[in-house]
């Protein structure tokens, strides 16, 4: 078995969620027979056919993903889609609507999602109830327990001989639309306080990315009641760090993109032998025999030499990431969740491209790339400009007429899929001959002056007379047919995928 994920670009591999979600298990999955690669989805417009058995759409939140998704199903290949992180359960939130609609186009022609917890299940079933979802925990990179035994057995003769008690606070420290990371640090900095007045020198060490650490950020962080100092993340460093340290401080907020994310900062910090302190939102629960939840207990019980995660309970341990994080486990689960996924028979599109009918149309609205037009060209599927999308040679165009007074569809002469026959003149567009019929209506005529305008409003109320009529034309002159709603600057309209897709 081959599943190939499908990226948004060539550096997505490097990245810390990849890293993690893929690369660990990545080895597994070999020694059980099933290769797993990584292609950016800009790779698809120049390489050979689709040779995976399973493709997995993860963060290439664009047309082009779609057109991929799509493609492969006709080829009879099994379609998921990866959700990551929670940007899209905010549904009063307008400025994830293009994600909104990316995914409600996703799971209509996907087989499966994949999810790292039970709260992005949730989120997943907002948007296709029936869809099967699994969960595919975020893997441990090394579990050693011999080493960790040495590890913990030094760490408390250490506290207890030099009374030095080092925090870790670690990984990405903002994101561009919640507040999260440091700002969480800032925020429950205060559940550190009883760390204090126990006889032990209490220090803070922060690992994060560079950018995260603004004029206000560093502003927020001397409120924390202990000292610290400020580090640039690095793998390395990351682990050194956890080496170091006694324990790691984990505080999570309540909103819902962080109530989403999966265990691996507390595993991550468990297997390096820190114990974890975490404050608010509990994120960690399914860890709670090792993860406390108050500072001064944390203190105590490390002075005592009797902290929960010792020498006596990394058997306890071992078994908890075994049903958690291992990924022999993960790999295996994954490949059980996919071989019984019911098999999918080859679309009817299937064959030579120029004899085959087709598999869907690509419906551009604004922003549209070219990469989504050439990748539909390239599998077979047609290609639709509407007034609101750049300047292509498509298969069907929708124009204002020259009176003014509603639209004109253009359609290649190549096109014989549709459902009434047209009749009309010829005319030229760009490099293509088009025969020219009148649709449309004054709202549809308002519309496209609308969308000549460059102002924002003018944009979203061209959007909203144009995309539904269009959508409708084509539903009725292409019956069956699944319509891709390719743009990336607004949310699509309600009628992303016809039911032809389901």
């Amino acid at each position: 078995m081959r599943i190939c994920v499908v990226t948004p670009s060539t550096d997505y591999e490097r990245r810390a969620g990849a890293r993690i979600r893929y690369g660990r298990i990545r080895e597994p999955l070999l020694r059980l027979g099933v290769e797993l690669v990584l292609r950016p989805v800009a790779s698809f417009a120049d390489a050979a056919p689709l040779d995976g058995d399973v493709y997995l759409l993860s963060k290439c939140h664009e047309p082009a993903g779609l057109v991929i998704g799509q493609a492969a199903r006709e080829a009879g290949r099994k379609v998921g889609v990866d959700l990551f992180d929670d940007y899209v359960s905010q549904v009063e939130d307008s400025r994830f609507g293009h994600l909104r609609g990316w995914l409600s186009a996703a799971t209509r022609l996907a087989d499966f999602a994949l999810c790292s917890t039970p709260a992005m299940v949730r989120a997943a079933r907002l948007y296709a109830p029936q869809l099967p979802v699994h969960v595919l925990n975020d893997p441990f990179d090394r579990f050693d327990a011999p080493g960790l035994e040495g590890r913990l057995a030094a760490k408390s003769a250490r506290l207890q001989s030099s009374g030095l008690l080092q925090i870790a606070w670690f990984g990405i420290g903002s994101n561009p639309h919640f507040p999260v990371g440091l700002r969480d640090l800032a925020a429950f900095g205060d559940a550190l306080a009883d760390l204090q007045g126990r006889g032990l020198e209490v220090r803070l060490r922060i690992l994060t990315n560079r950018s995260a650490a603004t004029a206000d950020a560093l502003a927020e962080l001397r409120r924390l009641p202990l000292p610290f100092t400020l580090h640039e993340w690095g793998e390395a460093e990351e682990r050194a760090l956890l080496e170091e340290s006694y324990a790691a401080f984990l505080p999570v907020n309540a909103q819902p993109f962080s109530i989403a994310k999966s265990l691996n900062r507390a595993v991550t910090a468990l297997c390096a032998g820190a114990q974890v302190l975490s404050a608010g939102y509990p994120l960690y629960e399914s860890l709670a025999p090792f993860v406390y939840r108050d500072a001064g207990q944390l203190a105590d019980d490390g002075l005592a030499g009797t902290a929960r995660l010792n020498v006596a309970s990394i058997d306890d341990l071992s078994a908890r990431l075994h049903d958690l994080a291992d990924p022999v486990r993960e790999a295996q689960t994954l490949i059980d969740h996919l071989a019984a996924l019911p098999p999918r028979a080859q679309g009817m599109s299937a064959g030579k491209a120029g004899d085959r009918r087709p598999s869907a149309a690509l419906v551009h609205g604004p922003e549209a790339n070219a990469l989504g037009h050439d990748l539909a060209h390239r599998y077979g599927m047609l290609s639709v400009g509407t007034p609101l999308s750049p300047p292509f040679d498509y298969d069907l165009k929708f124009q204002l007429n020259a009176a003014g007074t509603g639209l004109d569809l253009l359609v290649h002469k190549r096109i014989a899929t549709l459902a009434e026959p047209l009749v009309g003149p010829l005319v030229k567009a760009g490099a293509r001959n088009y025969l020219s019929a009148g649709r449309g209506d004054a709202a549809a005529a308002l519309g496209t002056a609308l969308a000549g305008l460059p102002l924002p409003a003018a944009q979203a109320a061209a959007h909203g007379l144009l995309m539904p009529r269009i959508v409708a034309e084509l539903e009725r002159l292409l019956p069956g047919m699944p319509l891709i709603l390719a743009e990336e600057g607004l949310p699509p309209s309600p009628a992303i995928l016809s039911p032809g897709a389901a």
